[in-house]
């Protein structure tokens, strides 16, 4: 499943060895958990 943003970038769920990447990144204190809202 993927698809590209307004801004012509790239968005994929990418799962390794059936993890969610991105949680692996969070895990690992690698990536940060943000929310905005654009409404």
């Amino acid at each position: 499943m993927g698809g590209w943003n307004k801004y012509g970038r790239v968005l994929v769920y990418l799962w390794v060895d059936g993890k969610m990447l991105n949680e692996v990144l969070l895990e690992k204190g690698l990536g940060i958990w943000s929310i905005e809202n654009y409404a």
